[in-house]
């Protein structure tokens, strides 16, 4: 059969089997889009509220809290939602309206805080949770049907790194906009402008599927669906019915659960209260702040691909399994903040050098994450990862939707007191190493009984 124009123009642009990595560029550059909207509202929060600079606002601690909580409000009503709506009208629809909607939300952000305050941004960031809500599900589901199994990791990492890179983004360019003639508005505008061109680029080249791709070689597409043969061989009762009792009565999903809980309540602390931990104990400056707030992501940004390259190299020399290797990142996640948290307690504006020293630490090992445990979601079932990613993603970000309000009781208006702070670093080194434990003993990586699952199944049908 002759090929369409369209597939011999980006067969010759891309080669004759790398449409994937395509795919996984567009997953990642969606999800830096998107985390540049999501994560800037730590450096914009402060930039707005700058006594030093002209056209802020006076919100108290408490006021800044609850901006930082209400994304995920909205964010955890989604995420289930989400992950079927991904498994029934694709990836690439659910991740569109995602991404495009909460870009244009960060536009009429300016403008709404200006007519309506604090609470107005507010209400914009539960609009956004709601949207992004939907992201990851649809993310982790196109990786399961674009990602051979032999590649799982590196497609994995390399697209979830954009995670790190949008945080870069959203707290270091964030703070530069900041500090320029743009002022903190700029921060908005540039952030929903990224998310709109992405959106142009998905409409393009994205597809949900290979089977669904204008561009991809049949002989690239015959490929990947070789390697997950086994995967989708029950592809059919897939459709007709989702194995609840048996999804929430699973040891080492339970376990995964659990873990991505615990880890989830040390990355809020290390990702957005950090700048308001450095404005308050360490005294930087909005654009230092904001400088040392991206270094950290940098770093993780960075490690990312180590600890990847790492453990590519681990299984290729078969130096490990592959569930010793997921447990053994999962026990440096675990060790190292630990210790960390337990440090910074103990530091203030004369030790900045040291405290900064160990932010940038405990963000570049939370750049294991991936392959300690949640890149195991689509090792336990490959057929419904959407919908595990949704249910772990519910947990974490009841988490995250807590966590701030926790920081909030406990440090109230003594932001600047060391003390208040040292309580909650002692908490994240108390919570982290639990769930680690947790996975060490019950995590696997063998993919479960009820991936596949019979007609006859006494579980929940869902037409």
């Amino acid at each position: 059969m002759e090929k369409s124009p369209e597939i011999k123009l980006y067969s010759g642009l891309f080669g004759r089997s790398g449409f994937r990595y395509v795919q996984t560029f567009l997953l990642f550059f969606g999800i830096t889009a998107a985390l540049f909207v999501r994560a800037n509202v730590g450096i914009a929060v402060v930039a707005i509220t700058d006594v030093n600079s002209v056209d802020t606002y006076e919100w108290t601690f408490d006021e800044k809290q609850l901006i930082l909580s209400t994304f995920y409000w909205g964010y955890i009503v989604t995420q289930i939602p989400g992950g079927y709506a991904a498994q029934k009208l694709g990836s690439k629809v659910v991740l569109l309206l995602s991404i495009l909607i909460s870009s244009l939300l960060s536009l009429l952000t300016p403008v709404s805080i200006v007519y309506g305050g604090w609470k107005a941004y507010c209400v914009i960031r539960i609009l956004q949770g709601l949207f992004q809500g939907v992201m990851l599900p649809s993310i982790y589901d196109h990786l399961a049907k674009w990602s051979p199994k032999e590649e799982r990791n590196l497609q994995g990492t390399l697209a979830l790194s954009g995670y790190s890179c949008g945080l870069v983004f959203g707290m270091g360019i964030s703070g530069v906009i900041a500090a320029s003639t743009m002022k903190w508005p700029g921060i908005f505008y540039m952030s929903g402008a990224i998310g709109i061109l992405w959106s142009i680029l998905w409409v393009t080249f994205g597809a949900s599927s290979p089977s669904t791709s204008r561009f991809i070689t049949e002989k690239e597409k015959k490929f990947i669906e070789s390697s997950q043969k086994e995967d989708n061989q029950h592809s059919v009762e897939r459709k007709q019915s989702i194995p609840w009792r048996k999804i929430f009565t699973s040891p080492p999903f339970l376990a995964l659960l659990f873990v991505s809980c615990c880890q989830s309540f040390g990355t809020f602390i290390t990702s957005v209260e950090i700048p308001l931990y450095f404005d308050a104990i360490l005294k930087l400056d909005i654009e230092n702040n904001a400088l040392f707030s991206s270094l950290s992501q940098v770093f993780t940004w960075g490690m990312s691909y180590v600890f990847l390259v790492i453990a590519q190299y681990i299984m290729k020399q078969e130096i490990l399994s592959l569930t010793a290797l997921r447990k053994s990142y999962n026990l440096i996640a675990f060790v190292v903040p630990m210790l960390v948290f337990i440090s910074l307690g103990f530091l203030d504006s004369n030790n900045t050098a040291i405290a900064v020293t160990l932010i940038i630490v405990i963000a570049g090992i939370s750049a294991s994450h991936e392959i300690a445990y949640w890149l195991n979601i689509v090792d336990l079932s490959p057929n419904y990862t959407a919908i595990l990613f949704s249910i772990a993603n519910v947990a974490a970000t009841l988490v995250d939707l807590i966590s701030p309000l926790v920081v909030g009781f406990i440090i109230s208006e003594q932001e600047d007191s060391r003390e208040r702070w040292q309580i909650v670093f002692g908490i994240s080194a108390i919570i982290v190493p639990v769930g680690g434990m947790i996975f060490l003993f019950f995590g696997k990586t063998d993919t479960q009984p009820w991936n596949s699952t019979p007609k006859n199944d006494n579980d929940l049908e869902i037409s």
